[in-house]
């Protein structure tokens, strides 16, 4: 049975995007104004260097940067989760041990990717991992970015191991995180990161959501949760509903998930449509359809 975490994993953890600037710099004042806006809401946490963030493509120091800025806005308020995006098991364990001073809450991490790995090379990963971290670890599922997916027995086994404290599962596989989220050890948290799913994952009893989306409207998530807390169905299925019309705005995108976010961040002000990949930037008529999107919600 994993070891109760300092902090509880509990509530709506907002996967925090990494605003740029012209020179494709990190933009404090925008990253500030985003992270003020989650704790204006009542967020429950900061996940932080993860996909949203473009985290593959942030340097060691851009992401220390970002946690920096994070924990001097929010560290009072929020449980702080800093991930770590590294193919190899070694770079994933020297960068922890570099990030001790930053003094996150949880570490997060994924499997090894890149090349194709077994369900042990993903146990062994892991409990390196653990064994050797400061802080509790979430593992990180993303099979559709790592090409290595998670299957259940190997995820209900590292739960057991005392310094992993849960899962942040954006597989998209219910079926997997229902039957997971009903067997594994007490203590252990899986958490929804499919925005589509976050209704179903809560009414299951899911103790937690990141979500991408609520880079932009996060108004919904911290409701839905709320509503879930105290058996109100109805406003948590009206909540959902609000998340599937907001995630129209990637349709309009053509199917590009963050520069689509960040488009709608920037329409409200909170972020720049600059992406670390410049071909990944939305075009005009793209933009001209994710505000529209968001003109139907009422956020214009």
């Amino acid at each position: 049975m994993s070891s109760p975490a300092p902090h509880p994993i509990e509530g709506v953890i907002p996967a925090v995007l990494t605003p740029l600037s012209s020179s494709g710099e990190i933009d404090e004042r925008l990253l500030a104004r985003q992270i003020e806006y989650f704790c204006g809401q009542n967020v429950h946490g900061l996940f932080i260097g993860g996909t949203t963030a473009e985290g593959p493509y942030l340097t060691e120091a851009e992401r220390t940067e970002i946690f920096g800025l994070a924990k001097r806005i929010a560290g009072a308020t929020q449980t702080l989760y800093l991930t770590l995006l590294r193919p190899h098991t070694r770079q994933v364990i020297e960068e922890a041990k570099r990030a001790e001073s930053l003094e996150p809450h949880f570490i997060a991490s994924v499997p090894p990717f890149y090349y194709g790995v077994t369900q042990q090379c993903i146990i062994d990963h892991f409990v390196e991992l653990a064994d050797t971290a400061s802080v509790p670890v979430v593992l990180y599922n993303i099979p559709q970015n790592t090409y290595n997916p998670m299957k259940l027995d190997t995820v209900l086994q590292l739960a057991r191991h005392p310094n992993i404290a849960g899962i942040k599962d954006s597989s998209g596989a219910f079926v997997t995180f229902s039957h997971g989220l009903l067997h594994a050890d007490d203590g252990f948290a899986w958490i929804q990161g499919e925005d589509l799913l976050d209704a179903p994952s809560l009414q299951f009893g899911a103790p937690a959501l990141v979500t991408g989306l609520g880079n932009v409207w996060v108004e919904p998530y911290t409701a839905m949760y709320r509503a879930a807390r105290s058996g109100d169905f109805q406003t948590l299925r009206d909540c959902q509903r609000k998340i599937n019309h907001l995630a129209k705005i990637i349709d309009a995108a053509g199917g590009a998930v963050i520069p689509a976010i960040k488009s709608a961040a920037t329409l409200l002000g909170r972020a720049s449509h600059r992406m670390r990949v410049s071909a990944m930037e939305l075009d005009r008529s793209q933009i001209e359809a994710i505000r529209s999107v968001l003109a139907e919600i009422g956020l214009l």
